[in-house]
């Protein structure tokens, strides 16, 4: 046999060999999640509490201002395909007019738009401190 073909042999039972032995990875979506935040004099202890049934979120629950605020299903249903491993914590001072201090609980997705472009899109769960829970989407081109 020819060193040439010997090595291509070599290569191919190698690169076949390899591909076998890949594993199958798969990401595992979570279930539920409790996040609790590091206090302060204007937010108390600050806790969230989520579940989860496939891409869609089941019960999200706020705790600050030392009261618990839940969404209701039309606010949950807004939130469809957002996983509750993108949520993040965020608190502002907030004006006083709209509320005041306020903690929010952002969730992030990644869709592709009709033009097979990657399109991020996150949204806003807030409890003020002086109102109730709202849900709100960020403008387009502001995922941060």
């Amino acid at each position: 046999m020819k060193p040439f073909t010997c090595i291509l042999l070599l290569l191919l039972l190698f690169l076949n060999g390899a591909s076998s032995l890949a594993s199958e990875e798969d990401h595992v979506p979570w279930q539920s999640v409790v996040i609790e935040a590091e206090a302060t004099p204007e937010t108390g202890a600050v806790r969230v509490t989520a579940t989860a049934d496939k891409d869609e979120l089941t019960s999200l629950r706020i705790h600050a201002f030392d009261r618990e605020e839940s969404l209701g299903k039309a606010d949950l249903a807004k939130l469809h395909g957002y996983p509750l491993a993108s949520i993040a914590i965020t608190r502002e001072p907030g004006y006083e007019n709209i509320g005041g201090y306020t903690v929010h609980v952002r969730l992030k997705r990644t869709r592709y738009d009709d033009s097979k472009k990657p399109k991020t899109e996150v949204m806003i769960v807030s409890l003020p401190k002086k109102g109730a829970i709202q849900v709100m989407q960020m403008p387009d081109g502001n995922p941060e």
